[in-house]
């Protein structure tokens, strides 16, 4: 294996079938191997992340998709029959925020 670029390591890693002290080898910006938690080759960077967890290939999927949504309910629509006159008013609105 080629040196790594950067270690980062934890007390916490979360592997495919437990959580251990372990640390992560990364090569061009690519995980390329998991070592030892002391496996830190000599003049190598490392992140040292304490008790931190550490897992790769998580998504946050923490997104507000509907914030749109909620802007767009602010406007009073009582006064609109047509839905042409209302969609310009709302892309109006939505194109000037």
């Amino acid at each position: 294996m080629d040196k790594p670029d950067l270690i980062i390591r934890s007390r916490r890693i979360v592997l495919p079938e437990t959580v251990s002290p372990a640390s992560v080898h990364i090569r061009n910006g690519i995980i390329a191997a998991l070592g030892e938690w002391d496996e830190v080759p000599a003049q190598t960077p490392l992140v040292d992340a304490g008790d931190v967890v550490v897992m790769s290939g998580l998504v946050d999927a923490h997104v507000h998709i509907n914030e749109l949504g909620r802007t767009l309910c602010r406007i009073n629509t009582f006064y609109y029959s047509c839905p042409t006159t209302y969609l310009k008013l709302r892309y109006q609105y939505v194109t000037k925020s």
